[in-house]
């Protein structure tokens, strides 16, 4: 009796022309912590009220669940409060794939 196989392959992607883009699993946490330990660095900025961007979004956070069944406003800081977080988060994100990816090459 004969046994099938499933056979997996290897997903791989294209970043230019012929070139693989190699998706390796230690740049996502380093990217992270790249971005989470600057911001959490205390601000004399109004919107964090003096703390760092990290702290006053999660601040926000928690204060937005605690009145749970009703939603943020559209006035509330914390759409830009997460509007900043996110974009610094994937801009580590990115630039670390990018960094990873270019010094694996020898491109820089």
């Amino acid at each position: 009796k004969s046994q099938r196989v499933a056979r997996v392959t290897q997903m791989k992607f294209e970043i230019s022309d012929g070139e693989d883009f190699d998706n390796n699993g230690i740049v996502i946490p380093l990217s992270i912590i790249a971005w989470v330990v600057p911001s959490s660095i205390p601000a004399g900025i109004p919107l964090f009220n003096g703390s760092g961007l990290t702290q006053a979004y999660w601040a926000s956070i928690m204060d937005n669940l605690s009145r749970y069944p009703k939603g943020p406003a559209l006035d509330d800081p914390y759409w830009t409060l997460m509007v900043m977080w996110h974009i610094g988060m994937f801009a580590c994100l990115i630039f670390g794939t990018i960094g990873y990816n270019g010094s694996k090459r020898k491109s820089f």
